[in-house]
């Protein structure tokens, strides 16, 4: 009885610790930010356009394939226009 118990109590301390760590599941099916939802959290500056220095995520490892008119910056119109990233 006394290791039904200990073990009981163990099981329940493994759970209360493990559980404040668990993130939530990614909901499956959830669609990526629009292009202006994108540049209105990213965009630090408020100037409309995306410099490497503010960009995050996929992002940054693709903007150079984004910013089509190569000056540095994404627009908008640039952003629309870019490739939908592929999953690893």
């Amino acid at each position: 009885m006394k290791h039904i118990i200990a073990s009981l109590s163990i099981m329940a301390t493994t759970i209360a610790f493990g559980s404040t760590t668990v993130q939530p599941p990614k909901v499956q099916g959830q669609a990526p930010p629009k292009p202006a939802e994108l540049i209105k959290q990213m965009d630090k500056n408020n100037d409309g356009k995306l410099e490497l220095s503010e960009v995050k995520g996929p992002l940054q490892k693709d903007f150079p394939k984004v910013d089509l008119n190569k000056d540095g910056f994404i627009t908008l119109e640039e952003l629309e226009k870019a490739p939908k990233p592929t999953k690893p």
